[in-house]
């Protein structure tokens, strides 16, 4: 009985032994042990990326709310009253536009305090965690706040030059185009009721621009005042170049070079009818319409805005000067158009000009080293008059020319895809309604 109790002793010392040399399986079990923190760091880095995202969601959102209230300058019954009032409930609304609807954030609270030449937003929410429950916290607090300066009321006048050639058919170009204008307009038509006064001409234009032909046939600035131009299409090229082409010079019947000339779509102009003739003879061709959308002056009509984005048809090659000389044309008081306010003033003037393309064809050349000494004429027309310039290239453009165009090189834009247009438009609509955050 005592070999068996001593043999059963050292067999379990022997097994001791072994089981503490063993090294099998540890990697298994120091694993086991670290799971946990590493499922809490792994958890806890996820959870930071949501809250960031929505950090990010929060600040735009108070952002927003702050600049909306910013131009706001009166009441809605069109008083300055309650114009702080006005600022809250505008600043709320952009806020729960833009927050929208979310798990992720709770306990939303916002605030708008009117400090008189600036408007404060401030925001906070609670975040949930995901993964809280690991770290023993549910959720997060998140903090924003923005700062902007009040608008002030002013008048504005702004003509868009927009290209309308036939490359503009291609990669959605134009479709993108006439998505960001309604967008933008629909701005200026919000920023239009506090700002002050805001008129905008559009001047589609190709190898020329067409003008509507029931206020522009027999008009004393169009060269043909007498003929019967009812098979005119409207089609207008430019004026003689170099002398008035680039010029925003108002036309005069005592000077004829300055006169518009009636022409149809291949540059064939209508003949002059002198005023002893009875009989209007034939036209010595048969006219060829031009097809882009009508230039539309002035106006603070913005249904008639859209309507005019809406005709915009791509067709034709490109002629900048044109575009630029006939935006620069509906921001001159005097004819063609006698709807705008005079140079100088406390108001503002500003053109657009968008183009796909480099200079191709004008009524007068078809070289671009001197297309493009006629187009920066105009540019330089428009600038020595006060005109603020911008200008956008879309895809392809020719950057010298269009930054020395610009009335900074901070004005011109280069946008590689359509699908930048509409921010472009955003950045230049903040300019015109003169609001920016300030901190």
């Amino acid at each position: 009985m005592t070999v068996k109790s001593q043999y059963s002793f050292a067999a379990f010392r022997r097994a001791c032994t072994s089981f503490k040399r063993d090294i099998r399986g540890n990697t298994a079990l120091l694993f086991s042990f670290a799971i946990i923190p590493i499922g809490i760091a792994a958890g806890a880095g996820i959870d930071y990326s949501r809250s960031i995202a929505a950090s990010a969601k929060l600040r735009a959102a108070t952002d927003a709310a702050a600049l909306a209230a910013a131009i706001v300058t009166q009441d809605s019954v069109g008083t300055r009253v309650g114009v702080t009032e006005e600022r809250i409930r505008t600043a709320t609304a952009a806020f729960n536009a833009n927050i929208g609807q979310t798990t992720t954030l709770t306990g939303l609270n916002f605030t708008l305090t009117d400090l008189g030449t600036t408007v404060r937003a401030v925001s906070s929410a609670q975040f949930t965690n995901a993964f809280g429950g690991l770290l023993k916290r549910p959720t997060s607090t998140l903090n924003a706040a923005a700062e902007a300066m009040l608008a002030t009321n002013a008048n504005y006048e702004v003509a868009f030059a927009l290209d309308n050639t036939g490359s503009m058919a291609d990669s959605g170009k134009m479709t993108t185009l006439k998505a960001a204008m309604t967008s933008f307009l629909n701005k200026l038509d919000a920023a239009n009721r506090s700002i002050g006064n805001v008129k905008v001409s559009i001047v589609p234009f190709g190898n020329m621009i067409r003008l509507d032909t029931t206020t522009a046939a027999g008009a004393m600035w169009i060269k043909q005042p007498l003929r019967d131009l009812t098979q005119w299409p409207g089609c207008i090229g430019d004026r003689i170049s170099p002398a008035y082409d680039a010029k925003a010079t108002v036309p005069s019947t005592g000077t004829p070079e300055t006169l518009f000339e009636a022409i149809d779509g291949a540059y064939n102009v209508f003949p002059v009818t002198p005023s002893s003739t009875s009989v209007v003879p034939a036209l010595p061709f048969t006219p060829i319409a031009c097809n882009m959308a009508q230039v539309m002056p002035l106006t603070e009509n913005f249904p008639t805005m859209r309507a005019t984005i809406t005709a915009m048809t791509p067709g034709g090659t490109t002629n900048l000067t044109i575009g630029m000389s006939w935006a620069l044309q509906t921001l001159t008081p005097g004819d063609p158009f006698n709807n705008a306010l005079p140079f100088g003033g406390s108001h503002t003037k500003i053109i657009v000009l968008l183009t796909d393309g480099l200079n191709t064809q004008s009524r007068w050349s078809t070289d671009a080293p001197t297309m493009n000494a006629r187009t920066l004429a105009a540019c330089t027309e428009a600038k020595s008059k006060g005109v603020i310039v911008y200008t956008i290239g879309l895809m392809s453009e020719d950057t010298a020319l269009l930054t020395s165009c610009a009335s900074t090189p901070g004005k011109h834009y280069f946008a590689p895809t359509p699908a930048q247009i509409p921010d472009i438009f955003d950045v230049i609509s903040m300019d015109v309604t003169t609001v920016r955050l300030s901190r």
